[in-house]
């Protein structure tokens, strides 16, 4: 349950180096397999920089998957492997994310400059955007993605979606670097399958980008670089109206968080040191295991 950890480094480069950098999202489809996606600094002795690594025993390892480039975020549907990149340094193409359609054996460009992903059921999902760029969405279990009309474009690092519904949540970071008006972030949903985006209510500071949830049951972690800073995860049971401070620790932009359990009670969280921090209870104790 997550009170110890051991270590699992990557491979080593052909040319003896350790991999470094940031890793972004780690994908579990069972208890063995699973898929982990990260951005690997700029190394100019290796002839190749993966990211996106896989595991067949349980996360014990992880074989480098032959992609030269970063990734941000990962999902799997019956259909498709997606992979989201805001990479197009060290790849140089336009589409700079990509898919599978035989579980990882082969892949093909499919995506623009793009950060999170979810799904809601095995054929809608939604892919948001990096630094202006337009998001985009699939009906086809992510065979193929067709940006949204009229184009949204505002700069989100994660999304969530209510599985089994048409209902998907954002809570973008809105910081300075885009030119956005508003000062602080704004939690965003759609009801029709990431078709159409409404804004809700602004928060009272900047988030780290991402937002997870269980079912309605909202979460999402404030930056730690705001001045002030606001610390704590904050949770909204109604769907993003109001929020409420459930202690925990706050992160760095382009972070995540988990939350798992029956009910949405037990979170797992990071601060910018790199602690771990786990709740089984929702926080505060509103949702007891």
């Amino acid at each position: 349950g997550g009170q110890t950890w051991v270590s699992t480094p990557l491979p080593l480069y052909s040319n003896g180096d350790a991999p470094t950098g940031y890793f972004t999202s780690i994908l579990m489809t069972d208890p063995l397999n699973g898929w982990l996606t990260c951005e690997p600094n700029v190394d100019p002795n290796a002839k190749k920089q993966y990211g996106v690594y896989h595991t067949t025993n349980g996360g014990a390892s992880w074989n480098p998957v032959d992609l030269n480039q970063g990734f941000t975020d990962v999902y799997q549907t019956p259909r498709a492997l997606v992979f989201s990149s805001r990479d197009t340094i060290i790849s140089g193409l336009a589409r700079s994310g990509f898919i599978s359609l035989d579980n990882g054996t082969t892949f093909s460009p499919a995506l623009s400059v793009t950060n999170g992903i979810d799904f809601v059921d095995n054929m809608h999902g939604v892919v948001t955007g990096f630094r202006e760029k337009t998001w985009s969405r699939t009906v086809d279990g992510g065979i193929t993605w067709t940006t949204l009309s009229p184009a949204d474009t505002i700069e989100t690092w994660g999304i969530y979606g209510v599985k089994g519904k048409p209902w998907f949540f954002t809570a973008g970071e809105n910081d300075n670097r885009d030119g956005h008006p508003n000062p602080f972030s704004s939690p965003r949903y759609s009801s029709d399958y990431g078709s159409t985006w409404v804004s809700g209510t602004q928060l009272p500071f900047h988030t780290t980008g991402h937002i997870a949830g269980f079912d309605f049951t909202l979460y999402v972690q404030p930056f730690n670089g705001d001045k002030p800073a606001t610390s704590g995860i904050f949770r909204s049971k109604d769907s993003g109206r109001t929020w409420v401070n459930i202690g925990g620790p706050d992160n760095i932009l382009d972070t995540r968080f988990a939350v798992t359990g029956c009910r949405g009670e037990v979170i797992y969280a990071f601060d910018a040191q790199g602690r771990v921090y786990k709740t089984t209870d929702g926080g505060d104790g509103s949702l007891p295991p």
